[in-house]
């Protein structure tokens, strides 16, 4: 496995609650899984919490490198994709040992994780091997509640709770908290899409009369008529097929509904929507800073036009938010490490 040339990712984490006797360790495709019993090492970029404002309006960062030991029962991940060091294949490095890490809680139980320990990539090629740390650093910037904002949250209280669509809102609102905790671009992405799937789904199941697809009477009455007869199920399958509307038509219906016209953000939503198929078949197995951006602006804005919120939210979201980057420290593969 060392001798794979392309980028290397690395996890070590301690579980929560599992253990084992001696240490082992698991070979696959591409992937190698090794169960500790301390001793391992790793470098660590520690000292700060958070970057921190300058009087400039530029933002600073203070911490050290040091190579640490980790002890106790600890589970280390390494998969190496082929390919160059460029931002696509480190993503999929990534999310390979993150598939690895739900294999091992589908085998285990989730007994099995634990925050991560020492996170590294490693571009292995011809001429040698160097690596790098990442430390993700976010800074937002702090806001100010005071008792008399208090009141921006009564009113959006009772809509919640007293809107035809209220249980789809709820559930919208629990997928952008997800999607705002979540490290990885690709479950972000994923979450923030969920919601917006709530709201138009939602929306659509609510609308009296029920849409109905222009050529469902017709289809409807030719299996009631059809000799010799259809059987019920089958027909009741067919015809629910047919009934139901591609997601980009429900989208588009409630975003007339509440905005009355297609805006710029809106028009994204198919490209969105295609993006989304492709994450979860597979065939796409990274996203864009700027992708997730797009998806989480239209979830916002929904949100807000479910609340009365609009104003609040666009001067939120122009305004200044967050700093949000990556420590990198090169670094050199030590012996123990594959070669």
């Amino acid at each position: 496995m060392g001798r794979d040339y392309g980028v290397s990712y690395r996890l070590v984490f301690q579980p929560q609650r599992a253990g084992w006797s001696e240490p082992f360790v698991i070979i696959g495709c591409k992937t190698r899984i090794r169960f500790w019993k301390g001793g391992i090492k790793g470098h660590k970029i520690s000292g700060f919490h958070d970057a921190e404002p300058t009087s400039e309006g530029a933002f600073s960062v203070e911490g050290a490198v040091e190579e640490v030991e980790a002890r106790g029962d600890i589970v280390e991940i390494l998969a190496t994709i082929p390919g160059n060091s460029e931002e696509q294949t480190k993503e999929r490095a990534k999310n390979h040992v993150e598939s690895v890490i739900g294999l091992l809680a589908l085998c285990f139980g989730e007994q099995i994780l634990g925050k991560p320990i020492f996170v590294e990539y490693y571009f292995s090629g011809a001429t040698g091997e160097e690596g790098h740390i990442h430390v993700p650093v976010k800074h937002l910037v702090k806001v100010s509640i005071e008792k008399n904002l208090a009141s921006l949250v009564d009113e959006p209280l009772a809509k919640l709770y007293h809107s035809t669509i209220g249980p789809s809102i709820g559930m919208a609102l629990r997928w952008y908290g997800a999607g705002l905790n979540s490290d990885s671009p690709v479950d972000t992405y994923i979450a923030y899409f969920v919601g917006l799937e709530a709201l138009a789904s939602g929306y659509f199941a609510s609308t009296d009369p029920k849409p109905v697809r222009e050529k469902y009477a017709q289809l409807e009455k030719y299996l009631a008529e059809a000799r010799p007869p259809i059987n019920h199920r089958l027909r009741d399958v067919v015809l629910s097929r047919i009934a139901d509307f591609p997601l980009s038509t429900k989208f588009e219906k409630y975003w007339k509904s509440r905005f009355g016209h297609e805006t710029r953000e809106s028009s994204e939503f198919s490209k969105l929507n295609r993006l989304r198929s492709e994450l979860l078949h597979g065939r796409a197995r990274s996203v864009t800073s700027q992708q997730v951006n797009s998806v989480k602006t239209l979830l916002e804005k929904s949100l807000a036009k479910e609340f009365g919120l609009d104003n609040v939210v666009t001067t939120r979201q122009s305004g200044p938010k967050l700093l949000d980057f990556v420590l990198s420290y090169a670094t050199v593969p030590s012996k123990e490490r594959p070669q």
